[in-house]
Parts: C-alpha cells; sequence; structure tokens
C-alpha cells in the first residue's frame, strides 16, 4: 500500500509540476515502460501493442517488420565488418492502418553505423544553423569523427498513430533510441521537417533544406491562428536516474513572438544561429492541463529486438544494460501540433515529411551536435500507382480491370474518364472495370473528406493488333546545362512513340507552376528525342517536364527533370589558381555562398560564407598541395566543385 501510494505522489507531482510522466504507462494502447515487447508491460504479460513481439500472447501488435532479423543475428557471428553496416525496417503494416482500433501512421526502426561512422557531425554544428551549414562526417572522411559513447547513437524506434480510428483522437508520437553510453547526461533531439531534405554521405553534405534559414517557419494570421506548419523538434534529456526534461519547440520567425497563438503557448526560449537570428526554435507549452510527455529508461537486462545489440566492443550481446535504451511519447494534440486540428482538412496528412535523430553534447539547446540518423521519410505514402492487366481477347471483348497498386487501407480512390467508360456505379474504390479505351484517372485521398494527396493517370490505347497502355514511366526525360542552356533528352521504345502525337516542353522556376516552352514534333520510328531550351533565366534551377498529347488526345505527364544553371564551371570562377594567399570568387550575379574546402582525403579544411562579389579567402594556412572546392547555395545545393592548387 505504501508502494502504490508514493507512485500516486509521483506521478501527482509530476501532472503539476511538467505534465511528464516518468512511470510505465500505456498511452493509445501503446506501452511506455522502456521495453520492446508486445504484450508485456511493466514486467508482467498485458495485452499492448510495442515495437517488437517477443512470443508473449496477447492482442497487441509488433509495429516494426522484424523479417530477417534471424539472418541478421546470424551473419553477425561470423561477420565482424557486418556488424557495422545500418539497418532500416519500416512498420510491419501498412501506413494509415487500422488496428486494435487505433490508427497507425507508420513506423520506423534504425540501427547506426557503428564503428567507422559516416553520419557524425565533424565540430561546431548546432540545432540553430542552417543545415546546409552542417558539416557530416561522410564517407571520404577517415576515420570518423569520435563521438562518445554517451552520444553514440546505436538504435533509433520512432511510430506515430492515433488514440482511436478518427482525425478528431489524439495524435501521439513515440520514440526510442538506444546508445552505447549508459552513464552520465545524455541528450538528443527528434526533428521533424517540412522538406525532402536529405544527407549526401559522400560529401558530408544536408542538402533540399527549407527556405527559411534551412528550415521551414511556421506561419500565423494576427489572430495566432496557424496558416501553415513548420519544423518542430522534441527534445530529450535523461539524467542517471531518470528523465528530466521532454520539450517541443517549433521553427518560426522572430517576429511571431509577439502573437499569442491559439493552440499553444511559447515557452519563453528562441534560439536561431547566434544572437540576433531573425528564425529560430521557440519552445512551447500546451494551453491545456493534463499529462502529454512521458520518458523512462530501462532496467538491467532488458531484451534488444530481435536484431540483438552490439556493444561498444563490438561484441554481441543478448540484452541492453541499465539505462541502455530510453524511450518518450507526446501527445501532439493535446502540445497544439496536432495538424488536423490545427489545418483541418488540409492538415489529414502526418504534418511532416522527413525524421531526422540527433545528439548534442550538453543540455543547452544550442551545444554542440554530436551523433545523427537520417533524414529518413516518414508517414509519406507513395503516391497513387495505377496499373491494369488486360484480358487476353482484347479488343473483342475490352472489359478489364485497372487497379492502384498497394492501396492504402483508409484511403479513398475516386475514378473518372473524359472519354473512355467506367463499369462501376459509383466509380470508388481501389479498383474498376472498364470497357472502352481511353483516359482513365485516380485521384487518391488519405482519409474520407481529406485534400486529394496524389492523382495518376492511364492511357488505355488498342488497335487491330490489341490493346496497349501509355503510362508516364514509359518515357524517361533528363536534363543537363550545355553553354548555359538546358539540354533534353527522353528516350521510349518504339511501341511507345506510336502512340504520341505530340510533345510539350514545360518548364518551372519552382516545381510548382509549369508553362509550355516548346512544342516537338512526333517523329515515326523514333525512340530518342532532343531539344535544347535557350531559357534566359536567372533562377538558380529550373524545372522541366513533358506533356504528351496521345493519338486519342488524352494527356499524360513524364517525370520532372532538374537543372542547376550555376553547375557549369564557366558561372563561378576562382583565382588564382595557383594560389599562394588570398583565394578570390566570381560569380555571373551576386549571392550568399558557402564554400568548403577538403583535401585529396576529403577531409573539411575550411569552410566559409561569403558573398560572391567580396574580395577573397585568407588561405595563406594550407599546406602546399591539391584541394578541391564545393559551393554550396543558400538552399543547400552543391552548384560547383573545382580543384585548386596551393603553393
Amino acid at each position: 500500500m505504501k508502494l502504490l501510494k508514493s507512485t500516486i505522489l509521483l506521478l501527482f507531482w509530476g501532472l503539476q509540476s511538467n505534465a511528464q510522466i516518468t512511470t510505465p504507462i500505456i498511452k493509445a494502447f501503446f506501452g511506455v515502460d522502456a521495453d520492446l515487447r508486445a504484450n508485456y508491460f511493466n514486467s508482467f504479460i498485458q495485452p499492448n501493442d510495442d515495437w517488437f513481439h517477443n512470443g508473449n500472447s496477447g492482442a497487441g501488435i509488433q509495429i516494426i517488420d522484424s523479417a530477417g532479423a534471424a539472418a541478421t543475428v546470424a551473419r553477425y557471428v561470423t561477420d565482424i565488418n557486418y556488424r557495422r553496416a545500418s539497418i532500416v525496417k519500416g512498420m510491419a503494416v501498412p501506413m494509415y492502418s487500422t488496428i486494435n482500433n487505433k490508427l497507425l501512421y507508420d513506423a520506423l526502426f534504425v540501427r547506426d553505423h557503428f564503428g567507422d561512422d559516416s553520419t557524425t557531425f565533424i565540430s561546431s554544428n548546432k540545432n540553430g544553423q542552417n543545415p546546409a551549414d552542417w558539416d557530416g562526417t561522410g564517407i571520404a572522411t577517415t576515420p570518423s569523427q569520435p563521438v562518445l559513447n554517451k552520444n553514440d547513437i546505436y538504435d533509433v524506434f520512432v511510430h506515430l498513430r492515433r488514440d482511436g480510428i478518427n482525425l478528431t483522437d489524439s495524435l501521439w508520437f513515440f520514440g526510442g533510441i538506444s546508445l552505447q553510453g549508459n552513464t552520465g547526461n545524455r541528450y538528443f533531439d527528434f526533428e521533424l521537417y517540412q522538406t525532402d531534405i536529405y544527407y549526401d554521405r559522400n560529401s558530408g553534405t544536408f542538402l533540399n533544406v527549407g527556405p527559411d534559414a534551412g528550415h521551414t517557419s511556421w506561419q500565423f494570421d494576427a489572430a495566432g491562428n496557424v496558416i501553415s506548419a513548420g519544423d518542430v523538434i522534441f527534445t530529450a534529456e535523461f539524467s542517471s536516474s531518470s528523465l528530466t526534461l521532454v520539450e517541443a519547440r517549433i521553427w518560426v520567425h522572430q517576429s511571431n513572438l509577439s502573437i499569442t497563438p491559439v493552440k499553444f503557448n511559447w515557452g519563453g526560449s528562441f534560439d536561431g544561429d547566434g544572437p540576433g537570428a531573425t528564425y529560430g526554435y521557440a519552445n512551447i507549452t500546451p494551453k491545456v492541463s493534463g499529462d502529454f510527455y512521458t520518458g523512462l529508461q530501462c532496467g538491467n537486462a532488458t531484451w534488444p529486438g530481435p536484431f540483438g545489440y552490439i556493444n561498444a566492443g563490438g561484441a554481441i550481446t543478448a540484452a541492453y544494460s541499465e539505462r541502455q535504451f530510453m524511450e518518450i511519447s507526446v501527445n501532439m494534440t493535446k502540445l497544439g501540433l496536432d495538424p488536423y486540428t490545427l489545418l483541418a482538412s488540409t492538415g489529414c496528412r502526418a504534418g511532416f515529411k522527413r525524421l531526422f535523430v540527433k545528439t548534442r553534447s550538453s543540455t543547452s539547446f544550442t551545444s554542440e551536435l554530436k551523433d545523427f540518423i537520417g533524414p529518413y521519410d516518414f508517414a509519406k505514402p507513395q503516391p497513387v500507382d495505377v496499373r491494369t492487366n488486360f484480358p487476353n481477347n482484347c479488343p473483342t471483348n475490352l472489359v478489364t480491370q485497372l487497379f492502384v497498386l498497394n492501396p492504402l487501407p483508409n484511403s479513398v480512390y475516386e475514378w473518372s474518364t473524359p472519354n473512355g467508360n467506367i463499369i462501376n456505379n459509383p466509380a470508388r474504390g481501389p479498383q474498376i472495370n472498364i470497357n472502352a479505351p481511353g483516359k482513365y484517372i485516380v485521384k487518391q485521398q488519405l482519409f474520407t473528406g481529406c485534400e486529394i494527396y496524389a492523382e495518376d493517370t492511364i492511357e488505355i490505347v488498342y488497335s487491330n493488333n490489341g490493346c496497349s497502355v501509355l503510362s508516364p514511366e514509359q518515357v524517361q526525360l533528363e536534363a543537363s546545362v550545355v553553354n548555359t542552356n538546358a539540354s533534353l533528352r527522353w528516350t521510349l521504345p518504339e511501341q511507345v512513340n506510336e502512340k504520341v502525337s505530340s510533345f510539350s516542353v514545360e518548364r518551372s522556376n519552382d516545381n510548382q507552376q509549369f508553362a509550355e516552352v516548346a512544342s516537338v514534333t512526333k517523329i515515326n520510328g523514333a525512340t530518342v528525342y532532343e531539344h535544347t531550351d535557350v531559357h534566359g533565366s536567372n533562377a538558380a534551377k529550373l524545372y522541366y517536364r513533358l506533356k504528351i498529347i496521345t493519338t486519342t488526345g488524352a494527356t499524360v505527364y513524364t517525370n520532372t527533370a532538374t537543372v542547376q544553371l550555376l553547375s557549369n564551371t564557366s558561372s563561378i570562377r576562382f583565382y588564382p589558381n595557383p594560389v599562394q594567399n588570398q583565394l578570390h570568387i566570381n560569380t555571373s550575379k551576386k549571392q550568399s555562398l558557402s564554400i568548403k574546402i577538403v583535401d585529396a582525403n576529403g577531409v573539411l579544411i575550411l569552410k566559409r560564407s561569403v558573398r560572391s562579389n567580396e574580395s577573397g579567402i585568407d588561405i595563406s594556412h594550407l599546406k602546399q598541395g591539391t584541394y578541391m572546392i564545393h559551393v554550396i547555395s543558400d538552399d543547400g545545393s552543391i552548384i560547383s566543385t573545382e580543384k585548386i592548387m596551393k603553393q
């Protein structure tokens, strides 16, 4: 009885002080107890979902796909080098499934590289910086940057679900992480991005960053309503004894701190890239009472899952040590970060595109970053993909089925045709029957009442020789820069070319609004087409696609090809070369650039942010030899690489 009373008092204290729970708890039928086993909670058999299944009976499922785990562990025994490899596994059921009366968005398990790790930060990288300025170790840097065991990521777990089957039910974020060290204070962040940011392991550079100082900022109207969501960080801190902090931060313009948000409160902290930063991460707190954070760390001999565990010494072990694995949960709805609550039908998705997990050196949010995994796609379903199987006696009997490849369980699929005929009435669902040639369109909603998530088109063509399909995948468009112009080339099978009437070349500056810039006539028997676009544009990037007009008058769009206009060496020049002390840069237009100089082994030697019309970069301290200069634009793209000789 005394133990029960103490637990209740501890829980009451947590809710009153900072609304975080440090005792085992089940949220949305998911066990948050620093244990990985489904149907096993707080040392007892009990139905609940969890990361992996370990043979315990019950209604709960494992969230992570464990296929191949036994083979992986068996190979660990005989292949030491294989122990250093990364593992990435997704959710055990399709995205956006309804299981155990809960809506499951997605889940991810990542095992980080072990030993010589190409996914660590080199030095002086911080949360508030533009990710384009971060320096990853990269493949070329050998050996990798050393990381303390307490900062060294081994396994990462992430899961997103609702506490029910409706979009109005609470949205819960679950995160787990195991580190090589289990002593001292440990600090880590789960960062959620709006852009498709990615890490180039060859150069150690982060690319495709956000538009607002490398991130995507939250936008508000004057009344404090959220107009569009931006990037989010959930940061957690564990001491040797327990969880000490879980905090949410969002990326905003500094001026927005004067606005009173409708869904949450500002917490008082704002950290960007140094004092006076325009953009930064501001912490937030909920407007409603009650628990919304949970955090625990494991006890000794905790099962590490079916993929086992490799300790810091490289040995295979069957259990985590005490405090090796930590687990958190966040009620995003109560915190005010639920995309559906904020944006209604336009917030039907998870609210972000990429997941990035990293460790820090200290409790300060601006402390140096150490290790990381990602960024990875998360809760981002593949767009709808329509296929067909033709009947053998086509075209005398054209009745056939069109179907969605790998349909999502909760998605709504609506079909239409401008010139064919759909037998189904209504034309809804993952498959339909048709009985006429023509263009068929399917539009996908992730849930009933949501905005259109994606659409796909298929063209059914027939002649006396039988039926065939014209799809965008059959035409491959490529683009490159030649003498500052865009050189386009596309290939297609001859039998596909027979179905084409003409090609329309379309161009865009933002990959959203396209306009026709040329019309290319079909050439009988051709399999390769080429076109040069003399664009005269000042944009850093241009995007191209083809609009194909078929012989039946239908329209099909190809893939989008991108050209980086500053990728040609004539638009960026370094002088003198060879150089002794001052290296100057000249470009065709003024812009902000990041300069990275690496040696012959790929090791980062120098990094500068400059204006392209500035006088130069002092490299007098560099040793004599050959160096490579990488030029990175303000959007994180590598726009030039040049070799220089230091005398």
